[in-house]
């Protein structure tokens, strides 16, 4: 029995769960399941007004860049809706699904896939079918912030894991999600106290952002495309010549905005060059002999970072497209869909290791990753990488494709302050980070021990210690 994990199961807690598989029983589920019974605990049944799953009939096709802010799974991430890559809905629509409307302070749970919770740092929004619409009663005994902390625990993850059932993908059964996922009631005290350093996380999240978009309109504005909007004419005269230089006859590769980006790019003054001049591809350097390897995979990139601490996998059991070791600076632009065009740079993490499904570039000391990085991650470029798609069932954007894209000679002394207001607000990203951990930390303690603990846990960390 050496090396096997057990629990032990009473009938009883069988005919409660009508769940008889032994996942549902691994002891990562079993210990909080335990305990919150002993303690006062309620349900989104009691303290919510409002949880409900998201807009079923909304696709693409829908989307715009103004309207009703229009959160989906991927938006969940570091405990905050990111609106990085937000889309947007017609207020018809949103107006039509009111019941799912959510203001600032409100929740939103993943229903799909796997366990998320955010905070609405939005004013208002409404949700995707993949995720659920929580609203606090005026009178729950749960603050808001609170909650979104107790469900990025380890505790609150699992709870959220276990409940998720299905075969191909993963679903978070509403009833349950109501019913089931119990919440522990701790003092108003230590709920304040974690609210007070949720609000401080956000407040340097949301000057992270506004340091990116300081250092996105010097790029732009130096560039001539802060008011540049390319054309929406969908039809082209091309020559048959062109077609066989190019060797592409699909109509999308030939859209006139295309070519207006380019020539946008060319008119630049001081030049430019193709990418590949300053930054080189990275293809290989994963050593086999290691044991384990962090490992950052598509969705783990997000608001320009990629980072992936928490996802050290055994080499052996590493994907097989898992080749290309990467080190920070280095940056990545993801090839393949739903994240097609994404593009983050690599924090500070020995050893990583990157999915195949990564372009991945790295600076020549020539010119600076931080400007790299804001100029891909423009709408204006991430316009244009899709002009390279190849491909019907599954399209990816080539390697040399991306490496060709052009390239400014933005002067060093431009590079400079763009690459700073970069690193700033990374920084400031990184202490809001602190923060939600010290959190999340604190109320586990809490779980784990008492409230006192967890109090304590966080006295330690404002002092230093």
């Amino acid at each position: 029995m050496r090396g096997l994990e057990c629990s032990e199961v009473l009938k009883s807690d069988l005919e409660d769960s009508f769940r008889i598989d032994s996942e549902f029983f691994q002891k990562k589920y079993t210990f909080f399941a335990d305990w919150v019974k002993t303690v006062e605990h309620t349900s989104l049944l009691q303290e919510a007004q409002v949880a409900r799953k998201g807009i079923f009939d909304v696709n693409a096709s829908y989307y715009a860049s103004e309207g009703i802010p229009f959160v989906r799974i991927s938006n969940l991430r570091n405990m905050m809706v990111d609106i990085a890559d937000i889309v947007h809905i017609p207020k018809s629509i949103d107006i039509a699904n009111f019941d799912t409307h959510l203001s600032h302070g409100d929740i939103i749970l993943s229903k799909t896939a796997i366990p998320a919770a955010s905070f609405v740092n939005l004013r208002e929004c409404n949700v995707s079918k993949d995720t659920v619409a929580v609203k606090l009663k005026v009178s729950s005994r749960l603050l808001s912030e609170f909650l979104v902390v107790f469900f990025n625990t380890k505790y609150g993850l699992a709870a959220m894991e276990r409940r998720f059932t299905g075969n191909v993908q993963m679903h978070l059964n509403l009833i349950e999600c109501k019913e089931k996922l119990l919440i522990p009631v701790f003092s108003s005290g230590l709920q304040q106290k974690i609210k007070k350093i949720f609000l401080e996380a956000m407040a340097l999240s949301e000057n992270a952002g506004e340091k990116y978009k300081e250092a996105e309109t010097l790029l732009l504005s130096a560039l001539k495309l802060d008011t540049f909007t390319p054309s929406n004419e969908n039809t082209s005269v091309k020559t048959f010549s062109q077609f066989t230089a190019s060797g592409r006859l699909d109509a999308e590769y030939y859209q006139q905005k295309y070519d207006e980006i380019e020539g946008k790019i060319k008119s630049y003054p001081k030049g430019y060059v193709p990418i590949s001049e300053y930054f080189c591809l990275v293809k290989d350097g994963f050593d086999k002999q290691k044991k384990s390897y962090p490992y950052i995979e598509i969705g783990d990139v997000s608001i320009g970072e990629a980072t992936a601490s928490h996802n050290i996998i055994p080499t052996e059991k590493l994907p097989d497209n898992a080749k290309i070791k990467v080190q920070a600076g280095d940056i990545l632009i993801s090839k393949v869909r739903p994240n097609r065009g994404a593009v983050a740079i690599v924090s500070v993490i020995p050893d990583l290791v990157v999915s195949g499904a990564f372009c991945v570039l790295r600076s020549t000391e020539r010119y600076s990753s931080e400007v790299l990085l804001v100029l891909l991650k423009s709408a204006i470029y991430r316009e244009w990488l899709l002009k390279w798609n190849v491909g019907t069932s599954y399209p990816v954007i080539k390697d040399e494709n991306v490496c060709n894209l052009l390239l400014p000679l933005l002067p060093e002394k431009a590079q400079q302050k763009i690459a700073e207001k970069i690193r700033h607000s990374f920084a400031l990203r990184e202490k809001s980070k602190a923060l939600l951990n010290a959190a999340t930390r604190a109320v586990e303690i809490a779980i784990e021990q008492d409230e006192a603990a967890g109090r304590q846990f966080l006295r330690e960390k404002e002092r230093g210690t």
